[in-house]
């Protein structure tokens, strides 16, 4: 990605003014005053002035800038750059870049300077996101310089660019035999019946069932013909919902707010759950983009940190709850990313647990809030108490709830969940 060609002009320098006008006044004066020693002094400035004049440069100087790399993954480094075709006689160029206030650059203050030789000069900073999310890259200055600083060119401001910062995801340290993936496609089995080879049930014979799935024991002892039945071969889904219908900053500016935790969280998950070979789909709740179905392998984990960097809160405050059709079959596990304010999105979840759905909350809400006065504080605190009682009235309907630190958070809501599958199996 790249700008189009900016052009400029050259215009002396207050420098070379000085020196011309110094030097001129000072020879003036030594011709006026019959003074050879301040003629000694004009000298020097006006051969500096002449040479300067005489290195003008006199084609313009065209710039195009691009980023080598649009997306990486946050904490990873791309550059931006500068590509010049430039007059010979331009002497000394300075580049100054912008990068924001969660992009870095790699050098100084963003500035870099360098010679020039030649006609052409590539200029090369290195910057790298601190964090996820859609960056733009602009602001950036550029001056070229001539011989002795005697012209200058006007300053150029560089082509913006997006620069996109994946989250970048991370196995979860899953420890418990249970939760390790035991099955060839992937850890959730599908719960629909279809052709595979983990048995279901035996059930009466129905016209187009196989005659290789008739169950003879069975049919021999009750006189009809019984099948044999299967689960399909094919994981079941993993549907990670994410509620950025409002973002609640944490105290400290430095830790994530409600949305950045809870993309940090997807990340996280979808990586472990692709890794392991689950499908894995994505639903946004609060943001206008469109939902991600679900898939497996590592460019679709690409695709799902993609969307995900692409978040952008409160952008569709009205969503329609009503049509929310996730598509998933009973078994599937749907992991619900939200800081419990909304109860539109509570109740939703709830809705989807009585739909004999695998239904987990993960709570991204931070732990401390930046509160300006008393009143806000107050807001705070019963904000808080409302959430505790959410996370209790979901508890008692069997959707479990962990508070969101880092990877390992989810360990301890796996290992309810599998709990709950082998309760419910030895029933």
């Amino acid at each position: 990605m790249s700008s189009g060609p900016r052009h400029t002009g050259w215009a002396l320098t207050p420098t070379q003014v000085t020196v011309t006008t110094v030097g001129v006044l000072l020879a003036g004066l030594a011709v006026v005053a019959h003074r050879p020693d301040l003629l000694v002094v004009a000298l020097p400035l006006l051969v500096v002035a002449t040479w300067a004049r005489l290195r003008r440069p006199a084609a313009d100087t065209r710039v195009v800038t691009a980023l080598t790399t649009p997306t990486v993954g946050e904490g990873n480094e791309t550059a931006v750059v500068v590509t010049l075709d430039h007059d010979p006689a331009a002497d000394v160029c300075g580049l100054d870049v912008d990068p924001g206030r969660r992009v870095e650059a790699g050098v100084r203050h963003g500035a870099l300077v360098r010679a020039l030789t030649g006609r052409r000069t590539t200029l090369s900073v290195p910057v790298r996101p601190l964090i996820w999310g859609r960056h733009q890259l602009g602001g950036g200055e550029l001056r070229l310089t001539s011989t002795w600083g005697g012209y200058v060119s006007r300053l150029l401001p560089l082509g913006e660019h997006e620069l996109v910062g994946l989250p970048s995801p991370r196995r979860l340290p899953v420890r418990s035999d249970a939760l390790r993936p035991a099955h060839l496609i992937g850890r959730h089995v599908s719960r629909r019946p279809g052709e595979g080879a983990e048995f279901a049930e035996i059930r009466a014979f129905r016209p187009g069932d196989r005659i290789r799935r008739v169950h003879w024991p069975t049919s021999a002892r009750t006189g009809a013909l019984h099948v044999r039945t299967t689960y399909a071969e094919q994981d079941s889904q993993v549907v990670l919902l994410l509620d950025v219908l409002s973002d609640i900053p944490h105290r400290d500016p430095r830790r994530p707010s409600s949305v950045e935790a809870a993309v940090q969280a997807a990340a996280h998950v979808a990586g472990h759950f692709t890794t392991a070979g689950d499908r894995v789909g994505l639903r946004v709740l609060g943001d206008d983009s469109q939902p991600v179905p679900g898939g497996s392998g590592r460019r679709h984990l690409q695709r799902l940190l993609g969307a995900l960097a692409r978040v952008a809160p409160a952008t569709d405050r009205q969503p329609d709850l009503q049509r929310l059709r996730l598509g998933l079959q009973p078994g599937s596990l749907l992991l619900v990313l939200t800081p419990l304010t909304s109860t539109v999105v509570v109740d939703a979840v709830a809705a989807l647990a009585r739909q004999r759905l695998d239904v987990a909350v993960i709570d991204v809400a931070p732990t401390e809030m930046r509160c300006q006065d008393d009143s806000e504080a107050t807001a705070w605190r019963l904000l808080t108490l409302e959430r505790d009682r959410t996370r209790d009235l979901l508890e008692r309907a069997g959707v479990p709830v962990v508070g969101w630190q880092d990877a390992a958070s989810v360990e301890d809501l796996l290992r309810r969940l599998q709990r709950r599958r082998q309760q419910a199996a030895q029933r």
